[in-house]
């Protein structure tokens, strides 16, 4: 027996100096004098906590179900090397499990140390209170106050934990001194600017300065309500969820205690005038916002803006104001006053915006009937539009209208916006081009020449063929390769065949055409002889018809001159009347490439 005894004791002993030398505490507990944290000790605590200990299961349970539990918080500031991504406000400092200690804790974290998701320890530190309890002592991050983005304080209690998050991540009064403002993608409040809200805070007003009183900022606010029993993972405790989003129900039991809603219950958060109100003006201010191109129109959940557009500085402020309150999350239920008068202040700025008129086309550049559909971007409080798209007909009052422009040309347009008071008118020059079908066709400064002694002639060729992108094909009718210039120089060094046919071919976007002149470009080697006769012969009685025939070698053109102060004529053969009576000389001249030379006759009319 005393073997057996001392064995039994020896065994003892050895548990008592295995636990003191690993150390349950040690296992779970991350406090304030922690050096070095390993989010991975918290597995310790459920060899402890076994699955019948429901004051830590049931929150576990309620906390994994929550929002704060979601990975896509950690995913938005990790790599995938566990490096932090986002160092700037809230980052990994409120994405993070680490990040939250290092910042608001001062807990040191090692340089090597992985990043995790919020976990229970984020908030708590365990086994520094009484077990079970979850009192205030086991809260990090509550000491003194928290200090807004507009250096608000913050000073609820044990909630001021939840505010170094929950907050805005601008001061919007921080926007002065400038007309217009640049939005990049991390503008206005960010998500859960609650603290902002519940205290009334950090909103533009436009003028209305009147307190308001929030009944809701009671010391430990947050907690009074999101926090008690619901139905279990679904909403309440550690969901802090105060709805069940699959079927609607609502946990209001916190909201209905002594000092608050208790002689008038509620069972729905969303039924007052109060609310009616806010949410009133609230989708107000999102259509508003939606015509004016500031918040994206496609987004039917109202929370998308364009984050690389320059805006009216007011309209920076109309877009916060609309932000703190979409993302707040809560329909105004937080601060309702509030929430009613921050909205109503902007919905009435916006009303009082002068208008500034803007636009923009689908397409600028077209083939006739050419359909172009415009956009009307104007901001400010537009009444009225007019359109005028400068073919000296077509006018709209549409604010998207479409318009075809039957005829090619260019098009200068112009919007003209009046609000109350107010009109103003933008013009854009030589907006919209139009073109027609292409036409081909050729001209030349001369059509012949003379190649000899190894001499080429060379013609210099154009076309007034105009169109969308268009494309020249040329063939010079000489066998030689083509040109695809629109107006192109050809040298012509074989006189065999003496004519050549030019040829164009013009293609566009519009469509095509061709064109051809035959026997255009004469090539000659010698000069031409003149000659030419008469009938009846030189001698009339007046007045005297004259039929005179070229009788010319190699003349490609000729010039006429009668004698008689007539004009001159181009004809090859040509008839002439002499009236009166007298003696005339008839010359001709005849050219080629080569050279030009003269004959003459004299005409004697009796």
């Amino acid at each position: 027996m005393t073997i057996y005894r001392l064995l039994a004791l020896g065994l003892v002993a050895s548990i008592i100096l295995l636990l003191a030398a690993v150390g349950c505490d040690k296992l779970v507990t991350e406090n304030n004098n922690s050096t070095i944290v390993d989010s991975t000790l918290g597995i310790g605590c459920f060899d402890c906590h076994t699955d019948t200990d429901n004051k830590l299961l049931r929150p576990r349970g309620q906390f994994d179900n929550s929002k704060h539990a979601d990975f896509s918080l950690l995913d938005a500031v990790v790599d995938q090397n566990g490096g932090m991504l986002d160092v700037d406000e809230c980052g990994n400092k409120c994405h993070t499990h680490e990040g939250f200690l290092k910042t608001f804790d001062s807990v040191s974290i090692s340089g090597t140390a992985k990043y995790s998701a919020i976990t229970c320890f984020t908030c708590h530190m365990p086994h520094t209170g009484a077990y079970g309890t979850w009192n205030a002592d086991t809260l990090r991050a509550i000491d003194g106050f928290v200090l807004l983005k507009n250096n608000q304080a913050f000073d609820e209690g044990n909630v001021n934990m939840c505010a170094h998050c929950h907050q805005s991540n601008m001061s919007i009064q921080s926007i002065t001194g400038v007309t217009t403002y640049a939005l990049t993608s991390d503008f206005g409040p960010h998500y859960s600017g609650q603290a902002d809200i519940i205290i009334g805070q950090n909103a533009f007003r436009f003028g209305d300065t009147t307190t308001v009183t929030n009944p809701h900022a009671v010391e430990s606010s947050c907690t009074k309500c999101h926090y008690g029993t619901g139905q279990g993972y679904l909403f309440g405790e550690h969901t802090f969820r105060l709805e069940d989003k699959s079927t609607g129900a609502q946990y209001a039991a916190n909201c209905n205690v002594a000092g608050c809603h208790a002689s008038s219950p509620i069972t729905d958060f969303y039924v007052s005038s109060v609310i009616d109100s806010v949410k009133m003006l609230g989708d107000s201010l999102e259509s508003l916002l939606k015509g004016e191109n500031v918040l994206d129109p496609s987004d039917t959940a109202g929370r998308s803006f364009f984050g690389d557009s320059v805006v009216k500085v007011d309209e920076a402020r109309l877009l916060y104001n609309y932000l703190l309150y979409k993302l707040d999350g809560s329909q105004g239920v937080h601060n309702p006053e509030f929430a009613k008068r921050m909205l109503m202040s902007s919905v009435a700025k916006f009303d009082s915006l002068p208008p500034e008129p803007q636009f923009t086309v689908d397409s600028a550049t077209g083939c006739a009937p050419f359909t172009v559909n415009f956009t009307d971007l104007s901001v400010g409080n537009v009444l009225v539009r007019i359109w005028d798209f400068g073919d000296g007909t077509g006018t709209s009052n549409a604010q998207n209208p479409s318009y075809t422009f039957d005829t090619a040309g260019t098009y200068s347009v112009a919007l003209t916006v009046a609000g109350i008071g107010d009109s103003a008118t933008v013009t854009k020059t030589d907006l919209i081009h139009v073109y027609e079908q292409p036409i081909a066709s050729i001209g030349a400064d001369t059509t012949y020449g003379c190649v000899k002694g190894g001499t080429a002639f060379t013609v210099q060729f154009s076309t007034t063929s105009t169109g969308l992108n268009t494309a020249y094909q040329w063939d010079f009718g000489d066998g030689t390769v083509g040109s695809t210039a629109r107006n192109p120089q050809h040298a012509y060094t074989s006189a065999v065949p003496d004519s050549f046919t030019v040829s164009l071919k013009v293609t566009s976007d519009c469509g095509e055409d061709s064109t051809a002149v035959t026997n255009m470009i004469y090539v000659d080697t010698l000069a031409p002889v003149a000659a030419f006769s008469m009938a009846p012969d030189s001698v009339g009685p007046g007045p005297l018809t004259v039929n005179f025939t070229d009788e010319s070698q190699r003349a490609r053109s000729w010039s006429w001159d009668f004698g008689d102060g007539s004009a001159l004529s181009k004809e090859q053969n040509p008839q002439h009347i002499f009236g009166a009576a007298g003696t005339y000389t008839v010359q001709l001249t005849i050219r080629n490439g080569c050279g030009e030379i003269a004959k003459t006759h004299t005409v004697i009319v009796q």
